[in-house]
């Protein structure tokens, strides 16, 4: 089964796989015919995918349980660069939770008015000329 989640995100189903190499192989040869060049009226065009893998039961068993861990898979896949697939770890739901946790702390900051700007002169030793300005949020 194939779907659209929105923007440029799809989805791809893949039952009775008897192995989880059977998954990258999938996502290979999906990556090899995205990246053919094809013409657009004129232009030659190419298209490029970057694969997030999540696996029934280890890595989930809920429906919303495998779509978060195959986004944290996809976010690791696309950090990696173009053209990639990465499977689904632990660590990865680690991270995005350390990330979530350091954003509603910034946020938090933000609102209760806790950060303040600091301008910072860095200047030539030898003669005080002010180079540039460094800004600090502490």
């Amino acid at each position: 089964m194939v779907s659209r989640l929105g923007g440029d995100e799809f989805m791809i189903i893949l039952t009775r796989l008897a192995h989880p190499d059977d998954a990258a192989l999938m996502a290979r040869r999906l990556n090899d015919e995205l990246s053919r060049p094809f013409q657009l009226d004129t232009t030659e065009a190419t298209v490029g995918a970057s694969i997030g893998i999540a696996m029934f039961p280890q890595d989930g068993t809920a429906t919303d349980e495998l779509i978060l861990n195959c986004d944290h898979a996809l976010a690791s896949a696309k950090q990696s660069g173009r053209g990639r697939c990465e499977f689904f770890s632990r660590e990865m739901s680690e991270r995005a939770r350390r990330r979530d946790n350091i954003g509603l702390r910034l946020r938090h900051a933000i609102a209760r008015d806790e950060m303040q700007l600091f301008f910072q002169p860095i200047r030539k030793a030898d003669t005080e000329y002010l180079l540039s300005t460094e800004v600090l949020l502490r």
